[in-house]
């Protein structure tokens, strides 16, 4: 089995095999956000890229609850092929996939009939205009729905196999395409915030449907099969994946929550103005979790086969990752550890930038709004070592008593 290499590759070899293609992808994601920010902008103006940046977090909240499954998933496929459990680990694999096409599908159906609703709920206090973009884009994401989260978990179950050139391979080919139909549909085209719609739907549509073809046979480490897993071992998985749930849920309730203060404090060209920030800073921050990310599928085939070791000098190189709390609760993540995990992303992601967001526009009003990441960026690192030094102390002390 290709995944092999996560226990036999040297560790430092293993980092930089792991982590350079995924944060080449990252790279590659975030330069197409910020060019397909520049087509929505320059060739469909503010209330376009206010109506996209409406409309993202509630795309986040759908994924992120299909990628709770292919976290929690992806962790105990890696576990189980460390153990040498091939058969196993492709019953769950293959419950997900069935799992998130059918939560996907029923979430489309839904969004396509209630895009309207759904748009004014988005954003309270939007002109017309601005609603009517939302409900258009809604609409072509809905009946591309199915083929959307799907994706994502795929990609998670490539990298398990061991298969993470293949995986920056399929991911760069879909952010290229997305851009090159973004310039069709937008630019040559003139159609409007449904091209840029369906530019992203088409290009992330023909991703999925290239990688779940990739598993079919028994060419990869795992493969589709139709018997099911146990219900304890679906809540486990659902359980362990909760922390990266509630880092995505909380980062697309941040984004609605934000919204309504950019309409109240400077209206849709506020809202506009974020969407550029945030295109910038995705660079960074997807570069960050690349990183983190990479090594959590070596790291929990390592714990299957029993390398804890080997577990130390992979993680080692983790710290290099500017953004503390989340370089930790991958590792939780990855240890199958999810209550630490959890608590991180809670008060990283939804406490204190929530509590932040409350105080500092009283203060500063729309520059307050501006001052809430980077501060709550710095007071989630210092809160997340204090948390891990907690904990240490107590591990040590209780192996001291044994």
């Amino acid at each position: 089995m290709h995944s092999e290499i996560f226990s036999k590759m040297p560790p430092t070899r293993l980092f930089f095999h792991c982590a350079l293609p995924a944060m080449a992808t990252s790279l590659a994601g975030g330069l197409y956000a910020i060019v397909d920010g520049i087509f929505v902008g320059r060739y469909l103006g503010a209330e376009a890229l206010a109506a996209v940046n409406i409309v993202m977090p509630l795309i986040m909240i759908i994924e992120s609850l299909a990628n709770m499954v292919a976290v929690g998933t992806s962790v105990h496929i890696a576990t189980l092929l460390g153990k040498g459990k091939r058969q196993e680990a492709s019953r769950a694999f293959s419950f997900s996939v069935k799992f998130i096409l059918l939560f996907s599908s029923l979430m489309a159906l839904m969004g396509f009939v209630s895009a309207e609703a759904v748009a004014a709920w988005l954003a309270p206090g939007a002109n017309g205009e601005t609603l009517q973009l939302v409900a258009s884009y809604l609409r072509i994401y809905a009946l591309f729905g199915p083929l959307i989260p799907i994706y994502f978990a795929t990609d998670n179950y490539l990298r398990d196999c061991g298969r993470q050139q293949l995986s920056m391979g399929i991911n760069i080919f879909t952010q290229v395409l997305n851009i090159t139909l973004d310039f069709l549909f937008i630019v040559m085209f003139g159609w409007g915030i449904e091209g840029a719609a369906m530019a992203s739907c088409i290009s992330i549509a023909l991703g999925s449907i290239i990688t779940l073809a990739l598993f079919s046979g028994r060419r990869l480490d795992v493969y589709y099969t139709w018997e099911n897993i146990p219900l304890a071992q679906f809540l486990r998985i659902m359980a362990n994946g909760s922390s990266e749930f509630l880092t995505s849920i909380s980062s697309a309730i941040m984004g609605l929550i934000l919204n309504i203060f950019l309409l109240k404090y400077g209206g849709t060209s506020a809202v506009a103005a974020f969407a550029i920030v945030m295109y910038v800073d995705s660079i960074i921050g997807m570069l960050n979790f690349g990183l983190c990310d990479s090594l959590q599928h070596a790291l929990s085939y390592c714990y299957g086969a029993g390398k804890k070791e080997r577990l130390q000098a992979i993680f080692a190189f983790s710290y290099l990752a500017g953004w503390i709390d989340l370089c930790f609760s991958a590792y939780f993540t990855a240890l199958d550890m999810p209550a630490r995990s959890l608590l991180v992303s809670f008060v990283g992601t939804l406490v204190l930038p929530i509590a932040l967001l409350v105080l500092l526009p009283q203060a500063y009003g729309l520059s307050g709004i501006w001052l809430m990441p980077p501060l709550a960026s710095a007071l989630s690192g210092v809160f997340t070592l204090w948390l891990y030094k907690g904990s240490k102390i107590g591990i040590d002390n209780h192996r001291q008593r044994l």
